[in-house]
């Protein structure tokens, strides 16, 4: 749904977003998000890649690891 190009509606995302918490159960949770927002890892240079850098350290402060794709992020566990 990300690299969409704006071609789908907020209603159809969050439509597949509630399914795919619906799948997940008791699984999932969401972390409370106690972050400051005024600093960053030395990874993360510009605005763009500030919510990368955000997902990150809210994981590591709640003890996480960020689970992620993107083999750009420092520290995070790249999945397959």
């Amino acid at each position: 749904m990300q690299r969409c190009a704006g071609r789908v509606l907020v209603s159809q995302a969050s439509e597949v977003l509630r399914g795919m918490l619906e799948s997940l159960g008791g699984v999932h949770q969401f972390l409370p998000d106690d972050l400051s927002g005024t600093e960053w890892p030395v990874w993360c240079p510009s605005a763009a890649r500030t919510t990368d850098a955000h997902l990150f350290l809210l994981a590591q402060r709640h003890g996480l690891h960020l689970a992620t794709l993107d083999a750009g992020i420092p520290g995070a566990e790249l999945l397959p």
